[in-house]
């Protein structure tokens, strides 16, 4: 089937997350687009939606207002604080192109026991690619410990020090900074993701791998116990496309007019450097 304009209807979108031991925050409210479109980017956020965030097991419903500092919405007397395996639901209302729309999405939070092994990891400083006296390549690796209810782990791999100076040019691909630039690329060198579902053990292991190294320097890890929405939106939002060219849309949890991600983790943050 062609998709076109004529296929469109009008959507909440949400991108949300909760983390245990903090308020309801960064809920960030938007809307969708017909094809062809020119987007006009002050409008995609939606400051007059009403938006709530129900404590589900207490039955309690907290209004959530909009900040718009950061173009979000959240909770207004720091309220609910969210806690480990607790459920939560979020409600929005809006209008979109002169239509009432509604959705909700249900949440629970992992419960608690996953962090980040600092001494069973191996951080600190590498050369790129280093190698040991066998002459294999060394790794950085995370050991955790992970959540009883969670088996999907993301982990978010941030170059803190991505420039022209620190671009690695001997990479593993043979990647130019030229390459880097007339791709427009340096945005997704920067920013790298690896993920792993792992079964019951009490220590898992990720390995970083090389390839999601493109830069001298520092490096942050944070690493997610990431519940079912969240893996879901993941594991999905990318992949809409299979090997005949059919499309399908990613994972969502949402009930009626909604699509996006609500989801819940908790996170754990680590450092490593990269030298030359």
């Amino acid at each position: 089937m062609q998709v076109d304009e004529q296929q469109y209807a009008p959507k909440i979108v949400v991108d949300g997350y909760l983390f245990p031991g903090r308020p309801v925050q960064n809920i960030r409210i938007m809307r969708n687009y017909p094809l062809n479109t020119e987007i006009d980017l002050n409008d995609i956020f939606l400051s007059n939606a009403r938006v709530s965030c129900m404590d589900v097991a207490a039955g309690k419903n907290y209004p959530l207002v909009f900040r718009a500092s950061e173009y979000a919405y959240t909770s207004a007397d720091s309220r609910p604080v969210v806690e480990y395996g607790k459920v939560y639901r979020l409600d929005v209302q809006a209008e979109i192109d002169g239509e009432n729309l509604s959705t909700s999405c249900t949440s629970q939070v992992p419960q608690k026991g996953f962090y980040i092994d600092r001494e069973a990891s191996i951080l600190g400083e590498k050369i790129y690619r280093q190698k040991n006296k066998r002459g294999e390549v060394e790794k950085f690796r995370l050991a955790f410990k992970r959540s009883p209810d969670v088996d999907t782990y993301i982990c978010s791999i941030i170059a803190m020090n991505a420039s022209v100076f620190t671009f690695i040019e001997d990479n593993s691909l043979g990647l130019k900074w030229q390459d880097v630039q007339e791709r427009n690329i340096l945005m997704n060198l920067k920013y790298r993701s690896q993920r792993m579902i792992t079964g019951q053990d009490k220590l898992a292991y990720m390995d970083i791998n090389w390839m999601n190294i493109w830069y001298y320097g520092d490096y942050r890890v944070i690493l997610y116990a990431a519940d079912e929405n969240f893996a879901d939106f993941v594991l999905s939002y990318r992949n809409v496309r299979d090997i005949d060219g059919n499309l399908w849309e990613p994972k969502f949890h949402f009930e009626g007019d909604g699509i996006g991600v609500f989801g819940a983790a908790i996170a754990d943050t680590v450092y490593f450097r990269v030298n030359r």
